[in-house]
């Protein structure tokens, strides 16, 4: 299989190839970082021993420069990434060695093109399973789809490098499985789907609104 990442306009015009690699690969979740000069995504290939290799990869979009970072190989699970107002990127991590995935940042050198600073982990679930991240459209909050029994949408601010400002605070209550969507323009509202009446509908829920 190839994977092959591609710009075009918004009326499908100026259609360019940015990347095509001969890579097995999973579902690719672009992240755009500020400027619009870079994007981010996780995938993972397949070596011949069929063990899965995730990476992180930051695409210079104007030059077709692709870096990538190994997170090594006790990692079973790599999150979709999104960017952060503190100035790095956010990736859910799951290891052999940990039965929960957790959230990590790494910073991103937006002049130089390359990442800056070492990797740290940022949370320590024990009880729910992290599962897709969205970032809002400021950056400065993150909300996540968290599951034990079933998905709920949790938010929670972010505070300077490598710092959550606070616990994650649970934005969903309802009995039926809740799946992340996005974030309105304005940063105050989640975006999400659930069945609740027998058909899958799209729910928006303000930060401060009672579910």
């Amino acid at each position: 299989e190839t994977l092959e990442l591609w710009t075009q306009h918004a009326d499908g015009s100026a259609a360019r190839k940015l990347l095509e690699t001969p890579r097995t690969f999973s579902e690719v979740d672009l992240c755009w970082l500020p400027g619009g000069r870079f994007v981010t995504f996780a995938y993972h290939t397949s070596l011949l021993e069929k063990r899965r290799a995730w990476r992180l990869s930051l695409l210079d979009v104007t030059s077709g420069k692709l870096l990538e970072w190994d997170p090594g190989a006790t990692v079973n699970q790599l999150s979709n990434s999104v960017w952060s107002a503190t100035g790095r990127i956010l990736v859910g991590i799951r290891r052999s060695t940990a039965p929960q995935m957790q959230l990590w940042g790494i910073g991103v050198d937006l002049e130089a093109g390359n990442w800056a600073g070492e990797l740290q982990q940022l949370s320590q679930f024990n009880d729910f399973g992290l599962f897709g991240l969205r970032s809002s459209p400021d950056g400065r909050t993150v909300v996540a789809r968290m599951f034990t029994q079933q998905g709920d949408i949790f938010v929670a601010e972010l505070d300077g490098p490598g710092k959550l400002k606070g616990p994650l605070r649970q934005l969903t209550y309802d009995l039926h499985d809740d799946f992340l969507g996005s974030w309105t323009a304005d940063s105050k509202a989640v975006l999400f789907s659930a069945n609740r009446y027998g058909t899958t509908d799209i729910f928006r829920q303000g930060l401060n609104d009672a579910n």
